[in-house]
């Protein structure tokens, strides 16, 4: 299974941004347009800001470093993820999350 990177930003989400960054938005729809049509297994991971600020003290909240002694684990740390659109949800958009 390919996981292009994506890091922060949704790149289908981004259709409106303005340049510098809507260049690259572009470029990264064409990417991801071509790995749909080639049929390559794929899974896209939209992090947002999770691996800068919650990963990165390992969701010990207002840290930016892990912790020295031990990690918080909240609920069985067994949770599965929910996307969330960031922005209002559309025909457009909830066609573009489908796939």
């Amino acid at each position: 299974r390919f996981l292009p990177s994506e890091y922060g930003v949704d790149p289908d989400f981004m259709e409106h941004s303005i340049a510098p960054g809507s260049v690259l938005f572009e470029q990264k729809r064409k990417v991801r347009r071509a790995i749909e049509e080639s049929g390559i297994p794929h899974t896209y991971v939209i992090a947002h800001c999770f691996a800068g600020y919650f990963l990165s003290g390992l969701a010990s909240f207002g840290r930016f470093w892990p912790p020295a002694a031990k990690v918080q684990i909240y609920g069985d740390g067994n949770h599965k993820g929910k996307r969330r659109p960031l922005l209002e949800e559309t025909p457009e958009s909830r066609k573009l999350a489908q796939g």
